[in-house]
């Protein structure tokens, strides 16, 4: 069967169509804390910019759903599945004890993560701006403890797993 230059022409054309959206496409996760199991979660479910993250049971909702979006070399940017927000240090200057929350992802370091290998095949997420550690308030990691910044210690509130 011998194709027609138009057919060749409208194949190869619609492949660019199609790529990009194939490449935006993401399996979405939840991060689960490895001291207490818990899920890494929006307050609530209305996903405004500036809600608050926290560890909550995981109910598979999909505030608890999380996609990589990589912007260069090992950083990348988790965001919210539900609410299209990214994960942020309020504020700018990403300092130890600085609250993480839901926040339009504006391309600020800030909103940058990569991972750092941990104990179990888990690991920790390090802010790119800061080298702190995504940590859970009160190294317990109980129900609705709240996400945070801080120095990565290596506590197990500070590692996690993706199911």
């Amino acid at each position: 069967m011998r194709l027609s230059f138009a057919s060749v022409a409208l194949i190869f054309l619609c492949s660019f169509c199609v790529v990009p959206f194939a490449h935006a496409q993401q399996d979405a996760f939840t991060l689960r804390n490895m001291q207490s199991g818990l899920c890494l979660d929006v307050k609530g479910y209305n996903g405004q910019p500036r809600d608050n993250v926290m560890l909550y049971a995981c109910d598979g909702h999909p505030d608890q759903l999380w996609s990589e979006q990589y912007t260069h070399g090992r950083y990348f940017r988790l965001i919210n599945a539900q609410h299209r927000l990214c994960l942020d240090v309020k504020g700018y200057e990403a300092r130890p004890g600085d609250n993480v929350m839901l926040y339009q992802c504006d391309g600020y370091p800030d909103q940058e993560w990569y991972y750092a290998e941990g104990p179990n095949g888990s690991s920790a997420l390090v802010n790119r701006k800061s080298g702190l550690c995504l940590d859970i308030e009160g190294w317990d990691g109980r129900s609705r403890a709240n996400a945070r910044l801080a120095p990565c210690d290596r506590r197990l509130d500070q590692y996690w797993s993706m199911y």
